[in-house]
């Protein structure tokens, strides 16, 4: 009777352990297609191609084959690299396979680093792909000219010209834009009124986006898209829109990816609208203010009131928002705070620091929790922030920078400049002196003249 059931017992325990296991090893015999793993490779430039390699696991007995297909992100096809869709085959025995995506060089600056993806599709012959069905790898520009920002500066009537440290100036346009808006890409969008919205970068040229004359311009940010996905279900990527575009009269628009890639936002045109890293805000009027999520499209109501100003909430600042008379007040986390009440000039925002004109008082600095420092007791003519700190223009005290890391402030010129723009990509800025010309100031070389003439606009893409 013991042996007997002794048995039993056995052969029930076999029977019910054999089941899972066998599952698992069916898993492991598997057969599918894939990368390698998620190897990110730096090519430079004049590489000529990247070879990449597939890989088949499992059962190899009989042929299979997988589609491979390139997508763009930062690297535009046909311009930085030859698109790739080809089919991929493996035969009887064979568990790798490679290919070659063809590289372009070419003598435009352009963005120090690109990045290409690379996509399996439409197996045949296993049973599916593996984890590793998308990888991408990295372009590096090799021209010496994409180590410096690139400045764009309209000379009225002697046209549109951009200007680069290693290659100096070249004319891109004989016609003098209402607006420019630079993108982190090198490139820019360009409003020339009845001419028109384009895109303007150094490798593709003009595109023409629009036959209507913008009322303002938004860019819109970039770093809280989705992250790409790199499993067999992985999707296309998307980075949202990327210009929010006021027609007036004709609403509200969002620019995608690429030149036809519009989608309506709203029919009302709005008062402002300042972008953030979290969307952009938008004040209408009588209507108030409203956020606009880039990413989900999403509209939330911030407040009844119209402000005179607002600062996004960039950098851990919350957002901030001039009410005049009303004074000086923040947002963070759904809750209101009045953290003035006088009525500023200007504010403005940088690496979590707020700096505020609040004229005969003087320049101050508000930080993320909130605590106040005087800065100056002199009434500033116009402030601009940086990385770096801020630039102040007091009129007859001259030029002055003040880096708040060091607690200093760096007397630049005695002369005040007529237009300042912060170059992001150094400590510097570039300054309009009028009849002095156009010159660049970093705190490495100090000074350098750019230009014997005024410009009358000026805008910077960093490297």
């Amino acid at each position: 009777m013991n042996r007997t059931h002794g048995r039993s017992r056995r052969s029930h325990f076999r029977a019910w352990g054999l089941e899972p296991l066998e599952g698992r090893r069916l898993l492991a015999d598997a057969s599918q297609i894939a990368f390698p793993g998620l190897v990110i490779p730096s090519v430079i430039e004049s590489a000529g191609s990247v070879p990449l390699t597939v890989v088949r696991t499992g059962d190899l007995s009989g042929p299979a084959s997988v589609r491979v297909r390139t997508e763009s992100t930062s690297a535009f096809a046909g311009f930085d690299y030859a698109p790739v869709d080809v089919v991929v085959d493996f035969a009887p025995g064979e568990s790798q396979a490679t290919f070659s995506v063809p590289i372009l060089d070419d003598d435009v600056s352009e963005p120090l680093s690109k990045f290409i993806l690379v996509r399996l599709s439409e197996p045949t012959g296993v049973d599916g792909l593996g984890f590793w069905s998308v990888v991408g790898f990295q372009l590096e520009d090799d021209e010496p000219g994409s180590y410096s920002s690139l400045a764009f500066m309209d000379f009225d009537e002697a046209g549109l010209w951009t200007y680069n440290d290693a290659e100096g100036y070249r004319k891109i346009n004989d016609r003098s834009p209402e607006a420019i808006v630079t993108t982190p890409d090198r490139g820019a969008y360009m409003d020339f009124g009845t001419a028109g919205l384009w895109a303007w970068d150094a490798l593709q040229g003009y595109r023409k986006l629009s036959d209507s004359d913008p009322e303002s311009l938004a860019l819109l940010p970039t770093k809280h898209a989705p992250t790409p996905q790199f499993g067999p279900e992985a999707g296309p990527i998307w980075d949202g829109p990327k210009l929010l575009v006021d027609f007036g009269q004709g609403g509200l628009w969002a620019l995608g990816q690429d030149a036809g890639d519009w989608r309506k936002v709203n029919d009302v045109s709005p008062e402002n609208m300042v972008a953030d890293g979290y969307g952009v805000l938008l004040d209408y009027g009588p209507q108030g203010v409203w956020r606009w999520d880039s990413f989900q499209g999403g509209w939330t109501k911030l407040n009844d009131a119209s402000p005179e100003a607002m600062v996004g909430g960039d950098g851990g600042l919350p957002v901030f928002f001039d009410y005049g008379a009303s004074g000086l007040w923040s947002l963070q986390g759904g809750e209101w705070r009045r953290v003035n009440e006088a009525d500023p000039e200007a504010i403005i925002g940088s690496r979590g620091l707020l700096y505020v004109d609040l004229g005969t008082e003087g320049l101050w600095m508000v930080d993320g929790i909130g605590r106040w420092e005087r800065l100056s007791e002199v009434d500033p003519r116009s402030i601009t922030a940086s990385e770096a700190g801020v630039f102040v223009d007091f009129g007859y005290a001259g030029f002055w920078r003040y880096v708040p890391s060091m607690t200093r402030w760096d007397h630049l010129n005695a002369r005040s400049p007529e237009l300042v723009e912060v170059d992001a990509s150094s400590d510097g800025v570039v300054l309009d002196f009028g009849d002095a010309g156009v010159w660049r100031w970093d705190g490495l070389r100090g000074y350098r003249k750019l230009n014997d003439r005024s410009a009358s606009r000026i805008a910077l893409a960093s490297a």
